[in-house]
């Protein structure tokens, strides 16, 4: 298998911000790479929950527009990747992202380091 790379839609270079690489691709038992379903267009739908959280986060309630809206992730609250519902998409800015469990590593990306430095 080749070597993949896993990125967050906002790291993709259209936004000019490549956070993190992974080597090695995680993948779901049915083999689908993990964060990717068949016809569904993830910058779109997470910019869309964005949008409808008028680009606030549901934590800390900082509000990011224009390119602070790169500090903004969309989480599944519920762990669940494949849940797509609109419950289950939480709107955080990427320091409240990185509380959620399994999340720490956030900590290590240039864009929380950024974050924090702008909003002490």
């Amino acid at each position: 298998m080749s070597q993949l790379r896993l990125i967050n839609f906002l790291e993709m270079p259209a936004f000019n911000s490549l956070r993190y690489q992974m080597a090695a691709p995680l993948v779901r038992p049915e083999g689908m790479p993990l964060g990717e379903q068949e016809g569904i267009d993830w910058g779109l739908r997470f910019e869309r929950v964005k949008h409808s959280a008028n680009y606030t986060c549901s934590r800390c309630f900082v509000r990011l527009q224009g390119q602070g809206r790169e500090y903004l992730y969309v989480h599944h609250a519920n762990g669940d990747t494949s849940d797509l519902s609109e419950s289950n998409l939480v709107v955080l800015c990427v320091r409240c992202y990185a509380t959620e469990p399994m999340h720490a590593h956030v900590k290590d990306y240039l864009s929380y380091t950024n974050f924090v430095a702008q909003h002490p």
